[in-house]
């Protein structure tokens, strides 16, 4: 994808870049204030971690990242290295909600849709990693939004989802 001739001269400020490049901290910020709630309350159980990982790291993020690619797709593109001047905003953010809502739906459902929302996810993150690294190889592309933190989440979280659902299921 790459920058086009638009973008240059144009880059986000790294404080900006830097903020969205850690989107994926909101998700993460609900996941420990649920886990925090649920132990001083009915106390810790695999079932309620896999849960709220779910739903927090999967389904909020989803959708909190999604939105930042649909309403903010300018910058968010500018964030990533990206050209500006595609429709691929539009579809990632959509493929962000593909898993994203039905993550924070998790909730009252059978172990199988837990197991949809986490497979879907993980096809589409760890992708998303794969196209990550292939950016910074191909193009050198250093920017915040493609080889920083959203990489590691981008790996970490599928990761950790099927192991919690795996360690729970067993």
């Amino acid at each position: 994808m790459g920058r086009d001739s638009e973008q240059r001269g144009q880059e986000l400020r790294p404080g900006a870049a830097r903020a969205l490049s850690c989107v994926h901290l909101v998700g993460l910020a609900w996941f420990i204030g649920a886990e925090a709630i649920q132990l001083a309350g009915e106390g810790y159980t695999q079932r309620s971690l896999l849960l709220n990982f779910i739903t927090y790291l999967i389904g909020v993020n989803g959708i909190t990242i999604g939105a930042g690619h649909i309403l903010l797709g300018v910058p968010v593109a500018r964030s990533i290295g990206w050209s500006t001047r595609t429709p691929w905003q539009w579809e990632v953010g959509c493929a962000n909600f593909s898993y994203g809502i039905p993550g924070v739906m998790v909730s009252g459902q059978d172990e199988g849709f837990w197991l949809a929302v986490v497979v879907v996810a993980a096809v589409f993150l760890l992708g998303a990693a794969i196209g990550h690294v292939r950016e910074y190889l191909t193009l050198r592309n250093a920017s915040l939004g493609n080889i920083g933190f959203v990489l590691y989440s981008d790996v970490i979280i599928p990761l950790v989802a099927i192991g919690l659902y795996l360690w729970y299921t067993n």
